[in-house]
């Protein structure tokens, strides 16, 4: 008996988490519709918090945070929308566009061949390149099954090449669905969320004019290289080392938050 009293009320606690994620991301969006952007962002981060992220939940929450004068949470949400689904158009395109509203253009510094791999790389989920090497993988297995059954000269010429090249696209599918899959567990990358923030020669805060480095302001995006902890640093226990425009220099972790 005790046993059916527990499984009714895990059943009813998961029912009420089902029925709570929707209640709660109606409540953000009709509060967002309302323009009460505040309330929306703590709606969205609480939903977040309790139910996990989506792509779509950090798009609504960029676009809060966008209305509400925030550029830099508004870029990191966005990017953490693309990072979750590379195929949302509506959060590129956002970006794209408060990129431009921001200080600091930082140029591209990729060759026209890895912007091109990129894009098409990044272009779908690591799940759809999944989805597309088992294709694959099942042509190519009838492709060797019609190379061994069939006994015309023709058939048998057409199933092996189809095979060598179906076995070629199998491998380059499921290795875009690896690297997708990686680049969408990367943690290298954050955004500056200070109005503006004076990178250091050294992990500390730049004593003299000659360790300053790079000044970034709100939105910029920046590559993290290494991180270091400071036990006499009262202000910040973390700095990162990052990377832009192939230059690097230290910055204090609580002026960025990671993508």
């Amino acid at each position: 008996m005790k046993r059916y009293i527990l499984f009714y009320i895990v059943l009813a606690v998961s029912n009420f988490s089902l029925l709570a994620f929707p209640a709660l991301t109606e409540r953000a969006d009709s509060l967002y519709m309302r323009n009460e952007y505040h309330s929306a962002i703590k709606a969205y981060e609480e939903s977040i918090k309790k139910f996990g992220a989506s792509s779509e939940i950090y798009y609504n929450l960029g676009n809060a945070y966008y209305k509400s004068e925030n550029l830099g949470k508004a870029i990191l949400n966005y990017e953490r929308a693309i990072k979750l689904d590379a195929g949302n158009e509506d959060a590129i395109h956002n970006l794209t566009f408060v990129n431009t509203k921001i200080f600091d253009k930082l140029p591209d510094n990729r060759n026209f061949i890895t912007r091109i791999c990129d894009s098409i790389l990044y272009s779908i989920s690591s799940n759809s390149w999944a989805y597309i090497s088992f294709a694959f993988l099942i042509l190519l297995l009838a492709a060797i099954g019609t190379y061994i059954y069939f006994e015309k000269i023709l058939i048998r010429k057409i199933g092996f090449f189809s095979a060598i090249i179906l076995f070629v696209g199998f491998l380059i599918t499921i290795s875009c669905s690896i690297l997708s899959a990686v680049h969408s567990l990367d943690n290298n990358y954050a955004i500056v969320l200070d109005e503006a923030v004076m990178l250091s020669t050294s992990p500390r805060e730049p004593a003299s004019h000659a360790e300053e480095a790079i000044l970034l302001h709100e939105g910029a995006k920046v590559e993290i290289i290494d991180s270091i902890q400071t036990l006499n640093d009262s202000t910040c226990r973390m700095w990162y080392e990052v990377k832009v425009n192939n230059d690097r220099a230290w910055i204090k972790s609580l002026s960025i938050e990671k993508i």
